[in-house]
Protein backbone atom coordinates (compact mmCIF):
# COMPACT_ATOMS: atom_id res chain seq x y z
CA UNK A 1 0.00 0.00 0.00
CA UNK A 2 1.19 3.62 -1.01
CA UNK A 3 1.83 6.03 2.14
CA UNK A 4 -0.23 9.19 2.14
CA UNK A 5 -0.54 11.91 4.72
CA UNK A 6 -4.06 11.91 4.83
CA UNK A 7 -6.84 9.87 4.59
CA UNK A 8 -7.75 8.60 1.09
CA UNK A 9 -10.97 10.01 -0.10
CA UNK A 10 -10.97 9.61 -3.75
CA UNK A 11 -9.49 7.12 -6.53
CA UNK A 12 -8.75 7.76 -9.64
CA UNK A 13 -7.50 5.55 -12.60
CA UNK A 14 -4.79 6.40 -15.32
CA UNK A 15 -6.44 4.29 -17.84
CA UNK A 16 -4.84 3.37 -21.16
CA UNK A 17 -6.66 2.22 -23.81
CA UNK A 18 -5.72 1.10 -27.79
CA UNK A 19 -6.07 5.29 -28.41
CA UNK A 20 -4.33 6.93 -25.56
CA UNK A 21 -5.14 7.84 -22.17
CA UNK A 22 -8.33 8.05 -21.49
CA UNK A 23 -9.72 11.81 -19.94
CA UNK A 24 -13.28 12.95 -18.92
CA UNK A 25 -14.89 16.24 -18.06
CA UNK A 26 -17.77 15.73 -16.05
CA UNK A 27 -21.40 17.00 -16.87
CA UNK A 28 -22.66 20.02 -14.98
CA UNK A 29 -19.60 21.74 -14.44
CA UNK A 30 -18.65 25.19 -14.85
CA UNK A 31 -16.12 26.80 -17.92
CA UNK A 32 -13.03 26.13 -18.00
CA UNK A 33 -13.49 22.68 -18.81
CA UNK A 34 -10.91 20.80 -17.42
CA UNK A 35 -10.32 16.90 -18.35
CA UNK A 36 -9.62 14.07 -15.33
CA UNK A 37 -9.09 10.38 -15.23
CA UNK A 38 -11.78 8.06 -14.76
CA UNK A 39 -12.99 7.74 -10.77
CA UNK A 40 -14.10 9.95 -7.91
CA UNK A 41 -14.90 9.46 -3.89
CA UNK A 42 -14.84 6.64 -2.13
CA UNK A 43 -18.77 6.15 -0.57
CA UNK A 44 -19.37 6.00 2.94
CA UNK A 45 -21.12 2.19 3.57
CA UNK A 46 -20.70 3.36 7.63
CA UNK A 47 -20.70 6.18 9.18
CA UNK A 48 -17.38 6.31 10.04
CA UNK A 49 -16.03 3.88 7.36
CA UNK A 50 -14.64 4.60 3.92
CA UNK A 51 -15.10 1.88 1.51
CA UNK A 52 -12.34 0.09 0.50
CA UNK A 53 -9.87 1.94 -2.28
CA UNK A 54 -9.64 -0.69 -4.88
CA UNK A 55 -13.57 -1.59 -4.88
CA UNK A 56 -14.44 2.13 -5.13
CA UNK A 57 -11.83 2.19 -8.19
CA UNK A 58 -13.99 -0.69 -9.87
CA UNK A 59 -17.35 0.85 -8.71
CA UNK A 60 -16.40 4.15 -10.03
CA UNK A 61 -14.83 2.73 -13.46
CA UNK A 62 -18.18 0.93 -14.28
CA UNK A 63 -20.42 4.12 -13.33
CA UNK A 64 -18.04 6.18 -15.42
CA UNK A 65 -17.26 3.93 -18.56
CA UNK A 66 -20.23 1.26 -18.45
CA UNK A 67 -17.46 -1.36 -18.28
CA UNK A 68 -16.76 -3.89 -15.83
CA UNK A 69 -13.19 -4.36 -15.02
CA UNK A 70 -11.88 -6.75 -12.49
CA UNK A 71 -9.75 -5.68 -9.56
CA UNK A 72 -6.54 -7.27 -11.42
CA UNK A 73 -6.82 -4.49 -13.82
CA UNK A 74 -6.53 -1.63 -11.41
CA UNK A 75 -2.92 -1.46 -10.42
CA UNK A 76 -2.00 1.18 -7.79
CA UNK A 77 1.08 4.02 -8.66
CA UNK A 78 0.37 7.49 -7.02
CA UNK A 79 -0.69 9.29 -3.70
CA UNK A 80 -1.12 13.35 -4.55
CA UNK A 81 -2.03 14.64 -1.04
CA UNK A 82 -4.54 17.61 -1.09
CA UNK A 83 -3.21 19.94 1.67
CA UNK A 84 -5.72 22.47 1.58
CA UNK A 85 -8.69 19.29 2.07
CA UNK A 86 -6.63 17.27 4.20
CA UNK A 87 -7.21 14.10 2.07
CA UNK A 88 -5.48 12.30 -0.22
CA UNK A 89 -5.96 10.94 -3.57
CA UNK A 90 -4.76 7.05 -4.45
CA UNK A 91 -4.20 6.86 -8.15
CA UNK A 92 -3.98 3.83 -9.99
CA UNK A 93 -2.80 2.74 -13.61
CA UNK A 94 -5.39 0.55 -15.53
CA UNK A 95 -3.25 -0.54 -18.72
CA UNK A 96 -6.32 -2.05 -21.04
CA UNK A 97 -4.95 -1.57 -24.69
CA UNK A 98 -6.38 -4.65 -25.26
CA UNK A 99 -9.76 -2.40 -25.75
CA UNK A 100 -10.84 0.43 -27.65
CA UNK A 101 -12.46 3.83 -26.03
CA UNK A 102 -15.48 2.95 -28.47
CA UNK A 103 -15.78 0.18 -26.06
CA UNK A 104 -16.25 2.65 -23.25
CA UNK A 105 -19.91 4.27 -22.80
CA UNK A 106 -20.01 7.31 -21.14
CA UNK A 107 -21.89 6.78 -17.59
CA UNK A 108 -24.65 9.93 -16.19
CA UNK A 109 -22.28 12.12 -14.32
CA UNK A 110 -20.07 11.99 -17.92
CA UNK A 111 -20.34 15.14 -20.35
CA UNK A 112 -17.81 13.65 -22.46
CA UNK A 113 -14.84 11.07 -22.69
CA UNK A 114 -12.06 11.09 -24.85
CA UNK A 115 -8.46 9.07 -25.20
CA UNK A 116 -5.60 11.32 -26.09
CA UNK A 117 -2.19 10.42 -27.64
CA UNK A 118 1.08 11.19 -24.85
CA UNK A 119 1.71 13.98 -27.05
CA UNK A 120 -1.30 15.35 -26.72
CA UNK A 121 -1.49 14.72 -22.81
CA UNK A 122 1.58 16.34 -22.60
CA UNK A 123 0.32 19.74 -24.80
CA UNK A 124 -2.79 19.65 -22.09
CA UNK A 125 -0.77 19.02 -19.55
CA UNK A 126 1.28 22.62 -20.67
CA UNK A 127 -2.10 24.27 -21.65
CA UNK A 128 -3.46 23.68 -18.13
CA UNK A 129 -6.45 21.79 -19.47
CA UNK A 130 -5.63 18.98 -16.72
CA UNK A 131 -7.57 19.15 -13.04
CA UNK A 132 -4.61 20.68 -10.59
CA UNK A 133 -3.84 17.38 -8.89
CA UNK A 134 -4.73 15.52 -11.71
CA UNK A 135 -2.17 16.57 -13.76
CA UNK A 136 0.61 15.90 -10.76
CA UNK A 137 -0.18 12.02 -11.13
CA UNK A 138 0.33 12.54 -15.07
CA UNK A 139 2.89 14.29 -14.85
CA UNK A 140 4.80 11.73 -12.72
CA UNK A 141 3.38 8.85 -15.13
CA UNK A 142 4.84 10.82 -17.77
CA UNK A 143 8.19 10.90 -16.24
CA UNK A 144 8.69 6.69 -14.83
CA UNK A 145 7.32 5.78 -18.52
CA UNK A 146 9.46 8.27 -20.59
CA UNK A 147 11.09 7.04 -23.77
CA UNK A 148 14.97 6.87 -23.31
Amino acid sequence: MLKSRFQISAVFAITIVKEGFVLIHEANTRPPILWKNVGGRLERPAEDDLEIELEGMVREFKEETKKVLPRSKFEEFTVVDVERGNYSILFYIADIQEISIAELQKGDEVEEMKAVSRKQLEEMISMNQIVGNHKKAFQEYLEATEEE
